[in-house]
């Protein structure tokens, strides 16, 4: 309920992929309303993992903290491929 799930497809939509950071794929990217990034991961969370993620953020959040954070495993991901 306070989250909003939206796909991009880099290959469909290269330049919003490019704005948001996305290098690498599967990614997740946690922004506000205001597209504010709170948090980027890549790779594969196990349920848990991704709920804990991301209630960890929301809490620092609404607590005024921005946190920014980054990581995964990106020897689980693929490279996007430069468009021309």
């Amino acid at each position: 309920s306070n989250f909003i799930p939206v796909l991009v497809d880099q290959v469909a939509q290269p330049k919003l992929a490019k704005q948001l950071g996305i290098t690498l794929v599967p990614a997740n990217i946690l922004i506000t309303q205001d597209n504010q990034r709170l948090l980027r991961f890549y790779g594969f969370l196990s349920p848990q993992a991704l709920s804990d993620a991301l209630n960890t953020t929301l809490v620092s959040w609404r607590n005024g903290e921005i946190p920014d954070e980054e990581f995964g495993d990106e020897s689980t991901c693929c490279p996007i491929p430069e468009t021309q």
